[in-house]
């Protein structure tokens, strides 16, 4: 990974509910949705630099009882991430 661009740094949540992470689910959704997100903007040359976190409802912008997988990553292109990323993506 290089250094990120701090000027073409984006985030998304990709949320989950609170009983996925003692139930061990939380893994299977880095599996199926935080992996391919991350690795298809990769593989597309979008990104050079990435990062993803586990939040409570409480600490993300719109506040529920689910918990979120937090991604920040580094566009190398001038994109709109709205153009590409998942609809599941908050």
């Amino acid at each position: 990974m290089q250094k990120p661009d701090l000027n073409q740094m984006w985030e998304t949540f990709t949320r989950f509910s609170r009983d996925g992470v003692s139930s061990g689910k939380h893994i299977e959704i880095i599996r199926k949705k935080v992996y391919p997100v991350i690795f298809s903007l990769k593989d597309k040359g979008i990104i050079n630099w990435y990062c993803f976190l586990i939040h409570d409802g409480n600490e993300v912008p719109s506040a529920d009882d689910n918990s979120y997988f937090h991604i920040r990553f580094a566009l190398i292109k001038d994109v709109n991430p709205k153009d590409f990323l998942p609809e599941y993506c908050v």
